[in-house]
């Protein structure tokens, strides 16, 4: 297990800040002691997709050919790299730990499929051969000791952790979030259009230490 601690060493500078009333005040400045931590893994589990069109005419009609797209991308391989830094400056609060995670290298297989209106699609291809996973990168933020992610629209989704992601073990997580797109645009106070996409993605991934 490759573990990357760098410690950053707190200091205090010193020095006369101006004069008032014939007297030298002394400023002092603190830099907050932090500890950076990495910690690298190989990962394998589930990324999946579902992106739902919901189309309602400026007459309330629902569309029947609203279309929902899935994609499923089985993870086999890849790797990714977790750090965070431990900082006094940000504890005050209930926020306490911002986590990055890089991940590169994936591959696995996708499949995929379209289901327009009441006409469900069939997942292809049936086999489908192992290839680059277009998945890069997660950031998750400790709150009141839990964790969490924030989708694009801003909401705080809680993470499911088994295992201790700071331990440098292995763990893994698992979440499901919403974001929404509107495609209406601006629209008449009478109007009951509706034109939107509601993305549900899953993550479900295995962590195991190097």
């Amino acid at each position: 297990m490759k573990k990357i601690n760098l410690i950053l060493c707190a200091c205090a500078l010193a020095g006369s800040a101006f004069f008032a009333s014939c007297k030298n005040n002394a400023q002092e400045i603190n830099f907050v002691t932090s500890t950076s931590y990495e910690n690298r893994y190989t990962i394998s589990g589930t990324y999946q997709t579902v992106s739902a069109d919901n189309y309602v005419s400026e007459a309330g009609v629902a569309s029947t050919t609203n279309e929902t797209r899935t994609n499923i991308y089985n993870i086999s391989s890849g790797y990714a790299r977790i750090y965070w830094t431990d900082s006094e400056a940000i504890k005050e609060g209930n926020y306490t730990t911002w986590y990055g995670v890089n991940i590169g290298n994936v591959r696995g297989t996708h499949q995929s499929k379209t289901d327009t209106g009441s006409v469900a699609g069939t997942l292809a291809p049936a086999n489908p051969t192992e290839e680059s996973i277009p998945l890069y990168w997660l950031q998750f933020y400790k709150i009141d000791d839990e964790l969490f992610y924030r989708t694009n629209d801003g909401e705080a989704v809680q993470v499911t952790v088994n295992g201790d992601l700071e331990s440098g073990e292995d763990f893994s997580i698992e979440f499901t979030y919403k974001d929404t797109s509107d495609h209406a645009g601006t629209i008449a106070a009478t109007s009951k259009e509706v034109n939107e996409t509601t993305t549900t993605t899953t993550y479900k991934i295995d962590f195991k230490a190097q």
